[in-house]
C-alpha cells in the first residue's frame, strides 16, 4: 500500500472535534441519532484530506506526527509530589503541557536529574498520574524558591494525554 497514508484522525483531537460536530449535522439533517464510526467515516471521506493539507502540513512521516496543540498549557487543580532518592517534597503547579510540568518548590532540583511523580488532577474526572520524569530547566525565584520545569517520561505523557483530552 505504496502512498497511502497512515495517518489516524481518531488519534487528533482536533479532528475528533470536528468529527463530532459532523455528527450533530448528520444527525440534526436525518433527525435520529447517527452513530460515531457512521459520522466518522462519512467526515473522513468528505473532508478528511483536505482537512490534512491545511492541519498537518509539511510532514513526511505522518506516523511520528506531533501536533503543535500537545504544547498547549493547561491550568489545573493539582497536587503534585516529587521523589529524588529518600527525599520527598511538595510542589506548586505553575501550568501543566503534555510533555511536562511547570512547577514552585523550596527544592532545589538541577538539570538532568531523575525525579519520580506523583500528581492528582482534579478535573472533570479525577486522574492520578504516576511516572518519572527529568529536570529540564531551573531557575531561581523569589522567596527562596526555585521554578522546574520537569519533562515526563514516555508513560507520563501517555497518562497525562489520557486524563487531559478532549471529553475525558
Amino acid at each position: 500500500m505504496k502512498g497511502k497514508s497512515t495517518y489516524s484522525y481518531l488519534k487528533d483531537p482536533r479532528a475528533l472535534a470536528e468529527i463530532r460536530k459532523h455528527k450533530w449535522f448528520l444527525s440534526q439533517e436525518a433527525k435520529y441519532e447517527i452513530g460515531f464510526a457512521t459520522a466518522a467515516v462519512d467526515w473522513v471521506k468528505k473532508y478528511g484530506e483536505e482537512w490534512k493539507k491545511v492541519h498537518v502540513k509539511g510532514l513526511k512521516d505522518l506516523e511520528i506526527f506531533l501536533e503543535r496543540r500537545k504544547y498547549r498549557r493547561f491550568d489545573i487543580d493539582t497536587r503534585l509530589m516529587l521523589r529524588q532518592n529518600e527525599s520527598q517534597f511538595l510542589a506548586q503547579v505553575i501550568n501543566v503541557n503534555y510533555f511536562g510540568f511547570l512547577c514552585r518548590s523550596r527544592h532545589f532540583l538541577y538539570p538532568g536529574n531523575s525525579v519520580n511523580i506523583e500528581m492528582q488532577i482534579n478535573q472533570k474526572a479525577r486522574c492520578r498520574i504516576d511516572c518519572n520524569g527529568v529536570v529540564e530547566r531551573f531557575s531561581s525565584a523569589s522567596g527562596g524558591e526555585c521554578e522546574l520545569f520537569v519533562r515526563f517520561d514516555d508513560k507520563g505523557q501517555q497518562q497525562i494525554e489520557n486524563c487531559l483530552a478532549p471529553g475525558s
